[in-house]
């Protein structure tokens, strides 16, 4: 084990993204007259889920993903609205509402300090994501940042991951490590790609037997014993 660089997923894996999307989603309903209750929530995450996972097989479009997740869910409460305009500020309020996981900050510190290069890679909008990386605090420990809507290809196609070794100028794929929770994006993406992988796994979900997995930790402690 030699890597130099160590691929973070970012939502979910250091970044709390249901603590953000409860409050952005919450801010949302308030500011439109809807609803939103513990079911409103639940609902939505299942919706939003199911579009991002036909992104990830590339059965739809970032610009139809988030023109349609909100004004879809609502249906017929926001007919006449447009969606972009509702997406705009309801990433506004990812924003506004982001939320670190503890510990996140401290493990990206000592991970950069320890010499490995940091390449955020992630599936999200381009500038929710870069802002949500400036609130935490972060942007300083990313040599790069790798986002499917600027690179053109979402996780796992591992056209992703050529991208991210033109970025280092390492083609050598087992210079890196790709840590995050997502196994169809994250983990199937590294494997494809000839990436070891990482699988950060705080709920202990049964592993898939049929998906290799270099490592698997339940939380950072598992990480920072791995490679610090």
């Amino acid at each position: 084990m030699n890597y130099k660089y160590l691929l973070f997923d970012l939502d979910h894996t250091l970044l709390d993204f249901d603590a953000s999307e409860s409050l952005a989603l919450e801010a949302f309903c308030q500011a439109h007259g809807l609803a939103c209750q513990e079911s409103t929530l639940a609902a939505y995450r299942s919706h939003n889920k199911a579009l991002w996972s036909q992104l990830e097989q590339g059965l739809l479009a970032k610009e139809e993903l988030v023109a349609r997740r909100l004004k879809e869910f609502f249906k017929p409460h926001l007919d006449q609205a447009h969606g972009p305009s509702l997406d705009d500020y309801y990433r506004d309020q990812l924003i506004a509402n982001s939320k670190a996981f503890e510990g996140a900050s401290d493990l990206l510190a000592d991970l950069k300090q320890a010499g490995y290069g940091l390449i955020a890679a992630t599936n999200g909008v381009s500038d929710t994501q870069r802002s949500r990386l400036a609130k935490a605090g972060w942007l300083e420990y990313f040599d790069h940042l790798a986002i499917s809507e600027e690179i053109g290809v979402a996780k796992p196609d591992p056209a992703f991951y050529l991208a991210i070794c033109s970025m280092t100028g390492v083609d050598d794929t087992r210079a890196y490590l790709m840590i995050g929770d997502r196994l169809q994006s994250d983990m199937l993406g590294a494997h494809q790609a000839g990436i070891d992988s990482l699988w950060y796994n705080p709920h202990q979900a049964a592993a898939p037997s049929d998906l290799p997995l270099t490592y698997v930790v339940q939380d950072y402690a598992g990480i920072r014993e791995i490679l610090l």
